[in-house]
C-alpha cells in the first residue's frame, strides 16, 4: 500500500499559496518603483527641482509600508499556526518543509523591500529648517523617518525569529530519523537537483538559513534599539558624514555639486564617498535583480516540490477552506491601497501636464533702469527672493530692457540728460531700498495674510485624491498675485521706456533757429514741432 500524506488545505492550498506569491511580487514591484523615484529624485537634486519627484516617492513609501507591514502579518501568521500544530503533533514534515519555503518567500521579499525602503529614504524628508549643521540636518531627517516605522524593524525581527526557529526544528526532526514512514519518499527541489527530504544537504541547508535568519533577527532588533539611542544617532553618523565628506572633497574636487541651486544645496546632505563614486547606484541595482530572481528561484522551489509528490498526498490539499479564502481576502488592503497611491501619482502627472506653463512657472520678475549722466547703463533684475543681477555695459547696443533698445553712448548719454532735465522719472542708485524689490516683498506679505484670513474663514472642503493631487500643484493666491503685480511693473516699465524713446527721438531732432523769429507771431512749439 503506498503511504499517503494527510492533506492540509490550509498550509499548502492554492489559495495561501497564492496569497503568498501575490504579495511577495507586489511589495517588489512597489520596491522597484520606489528604486526609479529615487533616480528622478537624483536627477532632479542635480537640476535643482526636487518638489515634484519627491511627492510622488513619499506616496509609493506610503504604499511600501502598507505592503510590508501585511506581508509580514500574513507570514507570522502561517509560522504561529505551524508551531501550534507542531506542538499538538498535527503536521507532517513534508508540510513543515512547505512552510519554511513559504517564510522564505516572504522573508525575501520583505527584507530587500526593508532595505531599499531605509536606503535613501531621508532623502525624500527634507527638513524645513532654514540652517542646521550638516550632521543635525542629516540625523533630524534620519529620526524623523525611521522613529515612526520602528514596528516595522521590531515586527521583521520577530518574524524572522519564528522563521529561525522553525527551520531549528525541522533540522532536528529530519536528524533524529522521524518515525513518519512517508517522511523518506517525500522528494524536494533543491539547487537544480532532486534529492530526499532526509538528506544531509536539506539538513545543511536549513541550520545554514536558520542561522542566517537568527543573524538578522538580531540585526533587526540591534537597529531598533540603535535607532532608540539617540546620543548615538545625532552624533555617529555625523562624525561619520564629516569624515567621508571631507574624504570626498580631498580625492575629487569635481564633485563638489556647485551646479546644484541654493535651496537644494540647503535642504540635501552632501553625498557620501560611495553616492558620489557612484558605487551606490551599482549596489541598489544589483540588489533589485538580485530580488527578483531569488523570488522567482523559490517560488519555483515550492511549486517543483509541491508537483514531485503529488502522488504521496491525500485528495483534500486543494479544497477551499477558510484558511484559503481568508489568505486571498488580505490581499484587499494592499491592493486598494497601492491603487489610490497609483492613482494619485498619475492623476498628478496629468495635472502638471495639462496646467498652463504660467501657472506651473510665473516668478514674479520685475525691473527697473537707472540711467546715468556717463557712458553706461545700469539694469538691475529683481527676483521674488531678493537675488539681483547688475549688468553695466557701454558702448553700442549697451543693453536691452523690457523689449526696448538703446542704441549707443551717445544716445544713452543724451538720454540721460533729456531725463535729468525732465525730473529724473526712475530712482537712482543711490536710494535702492525703494525699487520694485521692496514693493514686491510688501505685496507677498500682504498676499500671505490674505490667504491666510481667507483660508481661516472659508469651510473645509472634502477631500479626495484628485482633489488633493491637483490642490498640492495648484499654485497660491499670493504667488499669482505676484504675476500680476510683476505684469503690471512691466507695462510701467514698457510705457517708461516709450516716454525715454520719445525723449532720446526729441533730442536727436535738429532744433530750429529761434534767432530768425521775428515779429509779434505766436512761438513756436518745440515739442510738436509745429509753428
Amino acid at each position: 500500500m503506498a503511504c499517503l500524506i494527510p492533506a492540509n488545505p490550509d498550509v499548502a492550498g492554492i489559495g495561501v499559496r497564492l496569497s503568498f506569491y501575490i504579495q511577495a511580487i507586489l511589495t517588489m514591484a512597489i520596491t522597484l518603483l520606489i528604486r526609479l523615484q529615487m533616480f528622478k529624485l537624483d536627477w532632479g537634486e542635480s537640476h535643482g527641482n526636487m518638489a515634484l519627484p519627491r511627492k510622488e516617492l513619499e506616496t509609493l513609501l506610503e504604499s511600501a509600508s502598507t505592503s510590508i507591514l501585511t506581508l509580514l502579518l500574513t507570514g507570522t501568521a502561517l509560522i504561529i499556526s505551524a508551531l501550534i500544530q507542531v506542538w499538538t503533533m498535527k503536521f507532517t514534515l513534508y508540510h513543515a518543509y512547505l512552510v519554511w519555503l513559504l517564510s522564505v518567500v516572504n522573508q525575501i521579499s520583505a527584507g530587500l523591500a526593508h532595505t531599499f525602503y531605509f536606503l535613501r529614504t531621508t532623502r525624500a524628508y527634507p527638513s524645513n529648517d532654514d540652517r542646521l549643521s550638516p550632521e543635525r540636518e542629516v540625523s533630524k531627517r534620519a529620526l524623523s523617518v525611521l522613529e515612526p516605522r520602528l514596528h516595522i524593524v521590531l515586527f521583521m525581527g520577530i518574524y524572522m525569529a519564528l522563521g529561525g526557529a522553525l527551520a531549528i526544528w525541522l533540522s532536528a526532526e529530519l536528524a533524529q530519523n522521524s518515525t513518519d514512514a512517508c517522511t523518506p519518499e517525500v522528494s524536494v527541489a533543491a539547487m537544480g537537483f532532486i534529492s530526499s527530504l532526509t538528506s544531509y544537504g536539506v539538513r545543511l541547508e536549513l541550520l545554514l538559513f536558520s542561522a542566517a535568519i537568527v543573524v538578522g533577527s538580531v540585526g533587526a532588533f540591534l537597529v531598533g534599539l540603535f535607532l532608540l539611542s539617540r546620543w548615538a544617532w545625532f552624533h555617529m553618523p555625523a562624525l561619520i558624514h564629516r569624515r567621508l565628506s571631507a574624504a570626498i572633497r580631498w580625492l575629487h574636487p569635481s564633485h563638489t555639486h556647485a551646479g546644484r541651486s541654493k535651496d537644494a544645496d540647503s535642504r540635501s546632505p552632501e553625498p557620501s564617498m560611495l553616492e558620489a563614486a557612484g558605487v551606490m547606484n551599482v549596489v541598489r541595482g544589483f540588489l533589485a535583480l538580485t530580488a527578483v530572481l531569488e523570488i522567482a528561484f523559490w517560488i519555483w522551489r515550492a511549486e517543483k516540490t509541491i508537483w514531485l509528490n503529488q502522488h504521496l498526498i491525500s485528495p483534500g490539499e486543494d479544497d477551499w477552506t477558510l484558511g484559503q479564502t481568508l489568505s486571498l481576502l488580505l490581499l484587499v488592503l494592499p491592493l486598494m491601497d497601492m491603487v489610490k497611491r497609483l492613482r494619485e501619482v498619475i492623476w498628478g502627472r496629468k495635472a502638471r501636464r495639462n496646467a498652463p506653463e504660467s501657472e506651473l512657472d510665473s516668478p514674479p520678475w520685475s525691473c527697473s533702469a537707472i540711467t546715468r549722466p556717463e557712458d553706461s547703463i545700469h539694469l538691475a533684475s529683481t527676483g521674488p527672493v531678493g537675488h539681483s543681477t547688475a549688468i553695466n555695459s557701454k558702448g553700442p547696443n549697451a543693453c536691452t530692457l523690457c523689449g526696448a533698445t538703446i542704441p549707443d553712448s551717445s544716445a544713452a548719454r543724451r538720454l540721460a540728460q533729456a531725463r535729468h532735465e525732465k525730473a529724473r522719472t526712475l530712482p537712482v542708485s543711490a536710494t535702492p531700498q525703494r525699487d520694485t524689490t521692496t514693493r514686491i516683498d510688501d505685496s507677498e506679505r500682504r498676499g500671505v495674510e490674505q490667504d491666510q484670513r481667507e483660508a481661516s474663514q472659508s469651510p473645509p472642503v472634502p477631500s479626495s485624491p484628485r482633489r488633493d493631487a491637483e490642490a498640492n500643484l495648484r499654485p497660491t493666491q499670493h504667488t499669482l498675485r505676484h504675476a500680476r503685480e510683476a505684469t503690471d511693473l512691466r507695462s510701467q516699465c514698457n510705457a517708461r521706456h516709450d516716454d525715454d524713446a520719445d525723449l532720446l527721438e526729441m533730442s536727436l531732432r535738429p532744433q530750429p533757429d529761434n534767432r530768425q523769429h521775428a515779429g509779434p507771431g505766436p512761438m513756436p512749439d518745440l515739442e510738436s514741432g509745429q509753428m
